[in-house]
């Protein structure tokens, strides 16, 4: 045994399953894309009815502006204006093998009868 001690890598009873799990979305996550996206909800009256509408911008910044401008408009319900956002995380496209069966063995030719 060394001098610097040793370190425990298992222990009985433990669930290596989660371990194994844990390792595989530190993975994926090191190669996905995460993107975030800011959205601009309001209500718009339209032909004499309100009309939900959502308009995606680039920041939150933008998004805060926006919204803020909206609020000066006569047609927009100005309690309806929101700004949300989200993230989108796409991973690495993972293809998968084709399960055929193989061929089926062709019929043998049978040569006629002599009549």
């Amino acid at each position: 045994m060394s001098n610097d001690g040793a370190e425990v890598t298992f222990a009985p009873g433990q669930d290596l399953s989660l371990d194994a799990q844990e390792m595989l979305l530190e993975e994926v996550f090191e190669r996905a894309e995460i993107k975030e996206i800011f959205s601009i909800h309001y209500d718009m009256v339209e032909l004499g009815q309100y009309v939900s509408h959502v308009v995606e911008v680039k920041s939150l910044d933008a998004a805060m502006s926006n919204a803020k401008q909206l609020t000066k408009s006569g047609s927009i319900n100005p309690s309806s204006i929101r700004v949300t956002s989200h993230r989108v995380i796409t991973t690495p496209l993972v293809e998968h093998k084709l399960k055929l069966d193989p061929p089926r063995k062709a019929p043998r030719w049978k040569a006629p009868k002599p009549i």
